[in-house]
């Protein structure tokens, strides 16, 4: 009786061995650095005190996209106006801002030079985004998200073949267990290795590690890039980010990123 109770301690010890190997997990974090050095700049306000240069950061856009988008909606004097068959490339390859812009978010590189011989207060708040008759006031910096979590396909799919492996194996090592006890022997064992291709950041970087993670946050680095109420005194300059969430709308035809200066 004893040896038989050696032997299903083995079994399950094995079943335990071959879910480790499995590296079945559920939720993963990938960090994302912001690129805040974009290839091209254009000035877009000067004066006596502040010297500002921008670079909207826009989605790729394919042929009639907006024309598809405008006709669905039931606008039909939009759809028109913008039939458009260029393809418009993005203005960014950075996976960090693709995210973002993913998430509806539209980021705005500034840099912004003191050029007066006082100290100037800027702020997120001096700035909005405009384009068609629409104007989206800037995300206040204390309210930018600081995660976004979403659900990887390709990771489903890995964990079903895991699953699969897990009950094949176990029905495989079962069927062993009553094959020697009928036979009346001991059996020896050793656990099963997996073979595949995925490479999840929560998996333990085994050869054998097949599965991706399902729920994967991504954590992006902007907050030491994000422009927040700050003094910038004679000669000093600011580089960062400011950020406008899209509504339901699309702009049609170029953006154009408006300054205000505190009134005093």
């Amino acid at each position: 009786m004893l040896r038989k109770e050696i032997v299903v301690f083995k079994v399950f010890l094995c079943i335990a061995l071959v879910l480790s190997t499995s590296c079945i997990h559920t939720k993963s974090v990938e960090h994302l650095d912001v690129q805040v050095h974009p290839a091209s700049v254009t000035q877009s306000h000067l004066d006596s005190q502040i010297n500002i240069n921008k670079h909207i950061y826009l989605e790729e856009e394919y042929p009639l996209e907006l024309f598809f988008q405008n006709l669905t909606a039931g606008k039909f004097d939009a759809a028109i106006k913008t039939l458009d068959l260029r393809y418009k490339p993005g203005t960014t390859a950075n996976r960090a801002l693709t995210q973002l812009m993913n998430a509806g978010i539209i980021p705005v590189y500034v840099r912004i030079e003191n050029s007066s011989a006082e100290t100037v207060s800027v702020s997120e708040a001096n700035f909005s985004l405009e384009g068609d008759s629409q104007k989206l006031a800037a995300i206040p910096a204390a309210a930018v998200p600081r995660e976004f979590t979403s659900l990887h396909g390709e990771a489903i799919a890995a964990n079903a073949i895991n699953v699969t492996l897990v009950v094949a194996a176990t029905i495989v090592l079962l069927a062993l267990l009553v094959g020697i006890q009928s036979a009346g022997g001991a059996p020896n064992f050793d656990y099963p290795s997996f073979s595949g291709s995925g490479s999840g950041s929560g998996s333990g970087g085994s050869q054998n590690d097949i599965l991706n993670d399902t729920t994967l946050t991504k954590r992006i680095n902007y907050r030491d890039y994000l422009l927040k109420e700050m003094k910038l005194p004679p000669g000093a300059i600011f580089e960062g980010l400011i950020f406008f969430r899209k509504g339901k709308e699309h702009f049609n035809g170029p953006l154009k990123l408006n300054y205000l200066p505190h009134s005093s």
